[in-house]
Parts: structure tokens; sequence; C-alpha cells
């Protein structure tokens, strides 16, 4: 009887340990379900846990919940793209014959573009003489204190401004005589190069709308004290 007593029991123990598991094993599994994305669809079948949704990835920024994705390489600049900005090219420097024969043929140094600009109108008419140089077209500043004090002066007992003799060379590298000084223009001084320039356009073949560029430079002179000077000097080609 006891025997039979003791083997009841170890079997109801057995079965309600049985169901114990088979409870805990229903718990995980609905845990997992709820937890799993597309539980709300009952058509859906739930993701398996820890699988990594590729397009969460991409979403996230992350992988496997880690580490960052990396960044892809940043495409190559387009060279014909017209909105990117466009920096200075060798081709503003002066020809190297041109700079070659001022340097060290005329001893010329300080050589610098002034300007680059389209000849106006103004600029090509005869009676007027003259080609413009206006400040907000200057690129750097080539003239001395001393000669800016000069320009914006007038002689004693002379009504125009004073200006400065100089010369001019030319894209066949000869050196023309002309003259430097202040133009009234409207209420503004504006700096000209005059009195030779309608010969030395005529020389060169300028017209309206031609594109030049302007170089000022350098070289050291002799006065009649025998004193050396540095001097005003400029250059102009046509492109």
């Amino acid at each position: 009887m006891s025997d039979n007593l003791d083997s009841i029991s170890s079997s109801s123990f057995q079965w309600m340990d049985n169901f114990n598991q088979i409870v805990c094993r229903k718990k995980r599994t609905l845990v997992e379900y709820i937890d799993c994305p597309g539980h709300e669809n009952p058509n859906m079948s739930p993701t398996p846990m820890n699988r990594v949704d590729p397009e969460a990835e991409n979403r996230s920024g992350v992988v496997n919940g880690n580490s960052p994705i990396a960044e892809n390489p940043p495409e190559p600049m387009n060279e014909d793209d017209p909105d990117e900005e466009i920096q200075p090219v060798a081709e503003e420097e002066m020809p190297a014959e041109m700079r070659d024969h001022i340097t060290e043929r005329m001893g010329g140094y300080r050589v610098q573009m002034i300007i680059e600009k389209k000849l106006t109108a103004t600029d090509m008419r005869t009676n007027q003489g003259r080609l413009s140089l206006p400040k907000k077209m200057v690129r750097v500043e080539f003239m001395t204190a001393e000669e800016e004090k000069m320009l914006e002066h007038r002689s004693k007992g002379e009504d125009e401004l004073n200006y400065i003799d100089t010369f001019i060379v030319g894209s066949d590298l000869k050196v023309n005589p002309i003259r430097f000084k202040k133009w009234l223009m409207g209420k503004n001084y504006v700096n000209c190069l005059v009195n030779k320039w309608n010969s030395f356009a005529r020389a060169y073949g300028l017209k309206t709308g031609t594109k030049v560029r302007v170089w000022s430079f350098r070289v050291d002179e002799r006065d009649e004290n025998d004193v050396v000077k540095s001097e005003l000097r400029f250059a102009l080609v046509k492109i």
C-alpha cells in the first residue's frame, strides 16, 4: 500500500514539474512574440529575437546596435560645376617673356597685376585719350604714399593736378611713353593713363570690348641730383 502511494505521489510531482516547464516555455514564447516587430499584424510572421533588420540599420546609422555605419566617401568635385568657386589660375601671371624682359633687361621688380578690365567706349574716345583704372577694380596698392599725395595736389600756379611721366610696356616688349594722373570723372577723381594713350591703343589694336590686363612694376632711376629713386612703370597685354 505504501509503495503504491509513493508511486502515485512521485508521478504527481513529475506531472506538475512537466506542466510548469511547459507554462514557462509558453510565457517565454509570448514575451518574445510581443517584443518582436510585426506582432500587431496577425498575418505577419514575428521576427525572431536578435535578428537585425537591414532597413533599421540604414535608418539608425548603427550595425547590430553597436558600431556606427561608415559614411560613404564624398564624391569627387565636378570640375565642370559652374557653381563651384573658381580659384585664381596661372594665366593671370604676366607672360614669361615679358616678365623676363622687365626683370632681367630693365631691372624691374615688384611686378604685380593691378587690374583686368574690358575697354569701355570712354576708354577709346580719342577726344578724351585716357585709360581709366577705377579704384574698385584695382586689386593691389601699387603707389607709394608719396606718389598718392603728389597726385592729389596741384603745382603752384597751375590749374591741373600733378602727374607722373612714366612708361608702359606693350606686348611686343616695346617701352612707350605715357602719363599717369588723376582724372575728374563726375564728382570723383579716377587714376588714368593719359597723354600717349590713343597712339598706344592704335599700335596694339585695342578696341571697345577688348579685355586687357595691366601690371605695375618698379625700376630704380637716378634723378638730376644723382639720387636713386624707385619709379613707377606699367605693362599691358590684351587677352
